[in-house]
């Protein structure tokens, strides 16, 4: 049963995928130590100060910036169609090129991608900084890194 808990919980996302790799580890440690009841404050204080340290890095020293993976995002997305366009013209100049259909399908393919990657972090941003995003259209992937405004509808 706990197996199947900590393995249920880690489809919830990044997030949810550390915790039931903690309760599967510890679990799985649980039947392989086979502690005996004097070990067990030493190995529940080991698991707490784990627990403790590993929230700290997560949710204090390497925190959630998807604002900045959203604006790297956007660059790498705009790199990826230029490379595709470039490719595209090399395969219309030499349409019978095996190597430049080759390149155009594997720039094709880093596109979408990119752009999965970019949606799984548009996903997480929070609603005020996704309606912002919606209403400046997208015409702001596009332009310049240029913030821009957005009147409200």
């Amino acid at each position: 049963m706990v197996i199947f808990a900590s393995t249920y919980i880690r489809r919830f996302g990044p997030r949810f995928f550390p915790l039931g790799m903690v309760a599967f580890m510890g679990y799985f440690f649980a039947m392989f130590l086979s502690p005996q009841l004097p070990q067990l404050p030493a190995l529940i204080a080991a698991a707490v100060a784990g627990a403790l340290s590993a929230f700290v890095m997560r949710f204090v020293v390497l925190r959630d910036d998807p604002e900045g993976v959203l604006e790297r995002g956007r660059r790498t997305l705009l790199a990826q169609v230029h490379g595709l366009l470039h490719a595209v013209r090399d395969v219309a100049e030499h349409p019978d090129s095996a190597q430049r259909r080759r390149e155009l399908h594997n720039r094709s393919v880093r596109l979408n991608e990119t752009s999965l990657m970019l949606e799984n972090t548009v996903g997480q941003l929070d609603t005020s900084t996704r309606r912002a995003a919606s209403c400046c259209g997208s015409a702001s992937w596009t332009s310049s890194s240029r913030p821009r405004t957005c009147s409200p509808r």
